[in-house]
């Protein structure tokens, strides 16, 4: 059986600012994402799941406000990812399109 911790002043501080930095690295994906800095989205989902595992790892009881917080914050990361990997697929198809045109041109010469 899980052993919850119970609800102190200083868990619920430990977890808001973790949910502050989940919010922060979701907002930098996003800005990462819109100007095609793609490495630096998969080193930031990388720290955004080490932040929700060490949640996870405190194994805290979380309030309802939290928990809702972390579960939107998920939801919009997950989105941002398949966002990121729709865009890279859409660049690998045009670099893959620009392959083929190339070397039928130089077939052609």
């Amino acid at each position: 059986m899980v052993n919850l911790q119970k609800h102190s002043v200083e868990n619920i501080k430990w977890v808001n600012n973790q949910i502050e930095k989940l919010e922060s690295i979701s907002l930098r994906m996003s800005d990462f994402i819109n100007s095609g800095n793609y490495d630096l989205v998969e080193n930031l989902d990388k720290l955004r799941k080490k932040i929700i595992f060490d949640i996870q790892k405190k194994n805290l009881a979380l309030i309802n406000e939290q928990k809702e917080s972390v579960v939107k914050l998920v939801a919009i990361n997950t989105d941002l990812v398949c966002s990121l990997k729709k865009k890279k697929n859409k660049e690998l198809k045009k670099i893959a399109h620009k392959k083929k045109c190339q070397i039928a041109y130089f077939e052609n010469i």
